[in-house]
């Protein structure tokens, strides 16, 4: 007979086990503050990573061993491939962060220097809880597209120009709200 020993009623539930993983993670203060329900749970758990260095960029791997012929980024080829490079300080994901704040009407002068920083701005401006996970969404659309173009780069030898990237994540950020929230109503139009 299987039994869940974390709980003392011995019965088994997700909270128990986000708890416990949340009780034995390094970064406990987070505590998971950025999970979206209205973003896929592959996009979810690729920020959570981002946010605590846990993605294979070139740098990550390095550190595990893991041989590498060229550690600089592929999209720039100006400096290695680190978590905080690739979603923030590459060039074309400077310009996919400059498009999306001016989408979205945020100050286009702010750079971010890794994914939390980026994740924590929202939640240091003014305006209600919706806009705010409205934005969160449309950021981890932005780190997953950023990560997609950077993997069709690397394994395809194809790179995605900055415009079509911002077009995939407005895509995206339109259907997850349209089909995760309670936007169902959600125009495209609009």
């Amino acid at each position: 007979m299987w039994v869940w020993k974390s709980d003392c009623n011995n019965s088994f539930n997700v909270a128990a086990v986000r708890d416990q993983v949340i009780k034995r993670s390094i970064c406990v203060e987070d505590k998971w503050l950025f999970w979206n329900c209205w973003v896929p749970s592959k996009v979810n758990l690729f920020v959570w990573r981002s946010v605590l260095n846990r993605i294979p960029v070139k740098e990550e791997l390095i550190k595990r061993g893991v041989c590498i012929q060229n550690p600089l980024c592929l999209i720039c080829e100006d400096q290695a491939e680190s978590v905080e490079h690739l979603v923030c300080k590459c060039t074309l994901s400077k310009f996919i962060w400059w498009n999306i704040l001016d989408w979205v009407k945020l100050p286009v002068d702010v750079e971010f220097g890794s994914c939390k920083e980026a994740l924590e701005f929202i939640e240091g401006r003014k305006g209600s809880k919706v806009w705010k996970k409205v934005i969160n969404l449309i950021f981890q659309s932005s780190m997953w597209h950023i990560w997609k173009a950077r993997n069709e780069k690397e394994f395809n030898g194809v790179l995605l120009s900055g415009n079509v990237v911002v077009e995939d994540i407005k895509a995206d950020a339109y259907l997850w709200l349209k089909s995760r929230s309670k936007f169902d109503k959600l125009d495209w139009g609009r």
